[in-house]
């Protein structure tokens, strides 16, 4: 009898990683941007990029993927960050969402942020998630902050 047994899980918990600035004169609640970065770049970037294109009045969360990986430059290596992977790449997606709403939720807690206002701002690998993002924010926040 063959005793192998595959794809077994258990379930933890991780930490997931933002910046955020909040505008020097915060008339609070105010629009939101959530920089997403694309693969290999990290939430230090988009956070400089977004805030070259955001209002002065917005606060910008920008938001790092959990997947860390080493890519090579010219000078070496450097750390750089992606969003899903091939194995599961259903959970990574699921991962990505949620993360997003917990930062929303979190930010409308401290009455940060003006729900009605949220912007999403990225590229590349971000780009595809975005997609998948735009509604299930809209959907999910109003039904979870409805519970």
């Amino acid at each position: 009898m063959d005793t192998l047994q595959t794809d077994l899980s258990v379930s933890t918990e991780i930490k997931l990683y933002y910046d955020l600035h909040l505008p020097e004169n915060l008339e609070k609640p105010a629009p939101l941007m959530i920089a997403v970065h694309g693969y290999g770049a990290h939430k230090r970037y988009m956070m400089r990029e977004a805030r070259a294109v955001a209002p002065e009045d917005f606060v910008i969360a920008s938001v790092q993927g959990p997947h860390h990986h080493y890519r090579p430059t010219s000078d070496g290596y450097r750390v750089g960050f992606g969003w899903l992977s091939e194995h599961n790449s259903a959970e990574y997606v699921a991962l990505h969402h949620d993360f997003l709403l917990r930062v929303i939720e979190k930010l409308q807690g401290e009455n940060l942020i003006d729900p009605e206002q949220i912007y999403l701002y990225g590229f590349s690998q971000a780009c595809a998630l975005r997609w998948l993002t735009k509604s299930l924010i809209t959907e999910n926040f109003v039904r979870r902050t409805a519970n």
